[in-house]
């Protein structure tokens, strides 16, 4: 499952064991409305891959992509799935906690809120009294 927000992409690889090699690969987009192929000038295949840069824009683009990928034997039976999911507002942090506070350094701990399912990143600044640079 891949979390994502709209507008930002994201690059999707589809990977296949077959002998010979894969020779084409194909893409499906289903959003339980309609299912659509995927055009070919919109992914890659290199070899036993294929990669395809997707970027949702509109509620609609959630759902799933699959892949499958066929050879001079046959085609493959079960595609490679990969569901796209629209990333949720991520709560605040809660119940800060400052240990160890000395002159010149402090510890803080806090308890995690919900991450939206995306990775979060935060930054910690510390002022002194009314001074409106952090320290």
């Amino acid at each position: 499952m891949l979390k994502e927000k709209q507008g930002e992409s994201v690059v999707i690889v589809c990977e296949v064991d077959a002998d010979p090699p894969a020779a084409v690969f194909k893409w499906k987009f289903n959003n339980s409305g309609e299912t659509i192929d995927v055009a070919a000038d919109r992914y890659t295949s290199n070899g036993s891959a294929s990669s395809l840069k997707y970027t949702p824009v509109a509620d609609l683009d959630y759902g799933t992509l699959s892949c499958s990928a066929s050879n001079e034997v046959g085609s493959q039976i079960m595609p490679c799935v990969f569901q796209m999911v629209a990333a949720g507002k991520p709560h605040a942090p809660r119940n800060c906690t400052l240990w160890n506070q000395t002159s010149d350094s402090v510890e803080v701990s806090c308890v995690a809120g919900f991450d939206g399912g995306l990775q979060q990143h935060f930054l910690l600044e510390v002022y002194t009294g009314d001074e409106s640079t952090p320290r």
